[in-house]
This record gives C-alpha cells, sequence and structure tokens, in this order.
C-alpha cells in the first residue's frame, strides 16, 4: 500500500515538473521571440517612421500632420486695375511659405471701401495652392466704378491642409506664344495650355494682363478649366470687355500670361 501511494506521489509530481518546464520554456521562447520581431510600420502605430514628417502624418500617410511653418502669405498691396476708371479688376499676389504641405482649399475676401469709409463690397472666392507655391488670385469685376473706391482690404481665411506627397503637383506650361488680338474694341488672348505630367490638374486658372507700350499694367481677365488631363493641351482664350480705352492702350507684344493649377 505504502508503495502505491510512493509510485502515485513521484508521478504526481513528474507531472508537475513537466508542466512548470513547458510553461518556463513557454514563457522564454515567446519573450525571445517578441524581442526580434519587427512590427510592421503603418500610419496608425503612434510613432513617426517610414517617410513620415510627424506622428503618423506626412510623408506615406494622408494625414498632413498640424502646420509647424507661416501661415498662408498676402504678398505686397491688392493690385486694382480700371477701365477708363469706370470698370474695375482686383489681383493679389499669395504665397505659401510651407515646403511639406499643400492649401487643397482655402477661402479668400476682398473688402472694398468706400470714401466714406463704409464697406460698399465684400468679394468672397476660394482656391487652393502648392507647397512653395507663390500665384495671382483675381478678384472680378466689382460693382463700384475706380473714382468711388477708397482703398481695397484682402483677407485669407479657413484653410484646409494636406501632405504635398498625397496630391503631386502638375507640370503646366504654355504651348507656343500666346496671341494678344485687337479687333475694334475686342480684345482676346488665345494660346495653348499644355500639361506635361501625368497628373490631373484642377481648377487651372489663366489670367492675363495687358500692358501698354511703357510696360505699364493695364488690365487683367481670367478664364478658368475643370480640369486638364495629364499629358494633354487645351487651347484657351482669355476675353476682356470692349473698350476703346484698353484698345488704344494696349501693346499687343507684352501681353503677360500667368497660370496656376
Amino acid at each position: 500500500m505504502d508503495f502505491e501511494v510512493n509510485t502515485m506521489s513521484r508521478i504526481l509530481k513528474q507531472i508537475l515538473y513537466g508542466v512548470g518546464y513547458i510553461l518556463f520554456f513557454s514563457l522564454l521562447v515567446w519573450v525571445v521571440g517578441g524581442s526580434f520581431q519587427k512590427t510592421k510600420p503603418t500610419c496608425f502605430d503612434r510613432a513617426q517612421n517610414q517617410n513620415e514628417t510627424g506622428v503618423d502624418c506626412g510623408g506615406l500617410c494622408r494625414q498632413a500632420c498640424a502646420l509647424r511653418e507661416a501661415p498662408l502669405e498676402a504678398r505686397g498691396e491688392v493690385e486694382i486695375f480700371h477701365e477708363n476708371f469706370q470698370r474695375v479688376v482686383l489681383l493679389q499676389t499669395i504665397a505659401n511659405p510651407n515646403d511639406s504641405y499643400n492649401a487643397s482649399q482655402f477661402f479668400y475676401r476682398f473688402l472694398i471701401y468706400g470714401k466714406t469709409g463704409e464697406i460698399i463690397e465684400r468679394i468672397d472666392m476660394r482656391d487652393s495652392i502648392y507647397a512653395s507655391e507663390e500665384k495671382l488670385v483675381f478678384g472680378g469685376r466689382v460693382e463700384p466704378t475706380y473714382d468711388e473706391i477708397e482703398r481695397v482690404e484682402f483677407q485669407i481665411g479657413d484653410v484646409t491642409w494636406e501632405s504635398s506627397a498625397s496630391s503631386p503637383r502638375a507640370k503646366l506650361t504654355l504651348s507656343g506664344q500666346a496671341q494678344t488680338s485687337v479687333q475694334g474694341n475686342t480684345i482676346r488672348v488665345i494660346g495653348t495650355i499644355g500639361n506635361q505630367s501625368p497628373f490631373t490638374a484642377r481648377a487651372v486658372k489663366i489670367i492675363a494682363i495687358l500692358i501698354n507700350s511703357f510696360g505699364d499694367e493695364l488690365f487683367a481677365s481670367q478664364t478658368v478649366f475643370e480640369e486638364i488631363q495629364g499629358f494633354s493641351e487645351a487651347p484657351f482664350t482669355v476675353s476682356f470687355p470692349e473698350s476703346k480705352f484698353l484698345r488704344d492702350r494696349v501693346d499687343p507684344a507684352k501681353t503677360k500670361i500667368v497660370v496656376s493649377g
């Protein structure tokens, strides 16, 4: 009887020791193996890796990092163009000083003040601008005449940022020389715009600025394309209001073309 009890005790001890050894070596393998196992980096691992410019943002990640640099800038004063002191259009140069962020959308505003200091017209528009880009934005034709305007202020707001890597920039160029056509009092600028990249260019804006023989800018107008596909061309026409004033002063050979998109 005592022999059977001792035998059972030894077997139970062997079983317990065996289970203990198995658990110990399993834990050792898990710890050692886990220390050598590398987790594939992602845009959700709360670490700055891959080619991210911040923690889980920028680079390969679609989420743009919080802006660390200067906001969009308005450079210089608002340019006010008039046609014989009557019809008025506005231009403003803006710049994106950030080299890693596009402003995929921003809103801008021209505030037009009258001679008594009150706001007589407000123009609200929206646009986009690539990283490190400087561009002109167009204010369109305003209702007050040039003689009614005291000053114009420009404001930028509600900017939506995105990583520049997530939205590559198309390469837009003029194909050949644009021509300024003057027929009677009608002025048109005609040319062809080309997209020399594989990326679709959206909201392409072409601004034409008429210049006189002395190099002075006279008036501006704009045409817009919804999109231009990669490696394609599109003819464009920028039309100006019929004006004897502009016709008598424009030098067709000096017209300036500004393209953005």
